[in-house]
């Protein structure tokens, strides 16, 4: 889109990047940007495909980068699904309200995962917590805006 990265910092919600030159996005570039890291997982897996037979572990690389592309799809923050949700409402609703409607998805989203991972965890004796803090890092990023940003005015948001 146009920046020149400083660093890439690796974080439990993600990947945080710093940018040593700043231009602002409009949300159609934002969502765009966000859909490329589910694209890429489709673009694998579609390209698996092409090596069945040749080993029984590209079943597992098939599945695994589809159920991480979906799962990244989902609509709430910090996910890419999240991003794009934000865009597309942003230019249906506005801005402050797709924020809203978008914080008040990842909410939801946030709740649901980690009483299932909660369920999980009970059933499990224990043996498996991930869905749990998968649960818990979504629901973190429903609470504040850091992952929204003001506009500068009479910057077109498409």
């Amino acid at each position: 889109l146009g920046h020149r990265t400083e660093y890439i910092d690796i974080r439990l919600t993600g990947l945080r990047i710093k940018y040593a030159t700043w231009r602002q996005t409009s949300y159609l570039q934002d969502g765009l940007a966000a859909a490329a890291g589910p694209a890429a997982n489709f673009l694998a897996a579609g390209l698996g495909c092409l090596m069945v037979g040749r080993g029984e572990g590209w079943f597992l690389f098939i599945g695994s980068n589809v159920v991480l592309a979906l799962f990244n799809l989902l609509p709430a923050m910090p996910m890419d699904g999240g991003r794009i949700a934000l865009a597309i409402l942003s230019r249906l609703i506005g801005v402050e309200a797709g924020q809203m409607l978008v914080q008040t998805i990842t909410g939801i989203t946030g709740a649901v995962i980690t009483a299932a991972g909660l369920w999980l965890l009970l059933e499990s004796g224990g043996a498996t917590f991930v869905l749990l803090l998968t649960g818990l890092v979504i629901l973190l990023g429903s609470f504040g805006n850091q992952y929204t940003r003001e506009r500068i005015p009479g910057l077109s948001d498409f």
